[in-house]
């Protein structure tokens, strides 16, 4: 019976900037044996750009699938969403003031300080997005502004991540996308392994057989209960199953 192992990219597959030869031996193998292997991540990445075997990315956390030849899209957040997300994060001062934006047309970039100058001109041209990501100085400020959007924007899901945060239709996850990418691929929710290290992979270790890296966030691993050393120590085990 085919599986799918889907794996978070930083700090879960690549560490200290690079992923191990371990790892990239046991997902070759893994994928000879008829299995398929996915990275989810919140980053906007190409399959090629993370230099490993895997059958596809689930980028912008769970929200665009990129394939060989093409790419699939899960949820959609309206233009007004957007605009009303950007109106909320230009009032703190503590991200690097940059609104990075994926949308299935490509991705943008806009300085805080010209987006309220043209009063939020730049954004018209936009009508839907999959992803907003920003950086702050501290994961302090990174909470207080999390909060303060989830409290004053409607239709948002809002993940954070250390002091990064990923900001998603309301709908979307990482479990959502990779439910959408098994169905249609006609793998069993009980064929799917997960593995993160990270409070937004909650919901995908959650939902699909989850393990948390050994030095993941410890609240995470109170809530997953299940641990691994490696990628390639869970393939080790599941590929004696």
């Amino acid at each position: 019976m085919k599986k799918l192992l889907a794996s978070d990219y930083d700090n879960t597959l690549k560490n200290q900037g690079v992923v191990s030869k371990e790892d990239m031996k046991a997902i070759e193998k893994w994928r000879e044996n008829g299995n398929l292997f996915v990275v989810v991540t919140g980053r906007f990445e190409k399959p090629e750009e993370l230099l490993i075997p895997i059958d596809a990315c689930i980028c912008c956390s769970g929200n665009k699938v990129v394939l060989d030849d093409r790419n699939e899209y899960v949820y959609f957040g309206s233009n007004a969403e957007l605009a009303g997300l950007a109106k909320e994060c230009v009032k703190h001062e503590s991200t690097d003031n940059v609104f990075n934006i994926c949308t299935p047309n490509g991705n943008f970039r806009f300085d805080f300080a010209d987006l309220v100058k043209k009063n939020y001109s730049q954004l018209i041209d936009i009508p839907e997005f999959l992803q907003v990501s920003l950086l702050f100085d501290n994961d302090v400020d990174c909470e207080k502004v999390c909060e303060s959007i989830r409290e004053n924007v409607d239709g948002l899901n809002v993940l954070q991540n250390g002091r990064c945060v990923d900001i998603l239709p309301q709908k979307m996850n990482k479990a959502v996308g990779i439910c959408d990418f098994a169905d249609k691929r006609g793998i069993d929710e009980k064929n799917i392994i997960t593995v993160g290290d990270a409070m937004n992979d909650y919901d995908m270790l959650k939902a699909y057989n989850g393990y948390v890296i050994e030095h993941g966030h410890p609240e995470l691993i109170r809530a997953i209960g299940q641990t691994t050393k490696s990628v390639a120590q869970l393939i080790s085990v599941y590929n004696k199953k």
